[in-house]
């Protein structure tokens, strides 16, 4: 239970810094690690076309 809270801080954490990074740096990270989603966006921005 207290590993789960852990990790789910740790991503709000992560994804809360990759939203204030530029966009070309977000698509770069996206593309590299997250198979070009952005979890970090708002539902309605992930689900945008660039």
């Amino acid at each position: 239970m207290v590993l789960k809270k852990t990790q789910q801080m740790a991503q709000e954490t992560t994804f809360a810094r990759l939203a204030t990074l530029d966009e070309a740096t977000q698509k770069k990270i996206a593309k590299k690690y997250y198979g070009g989603n952005r979890p970090w966006k708002p539902t309605k921005e992930r689900n945008k076309k660039s």
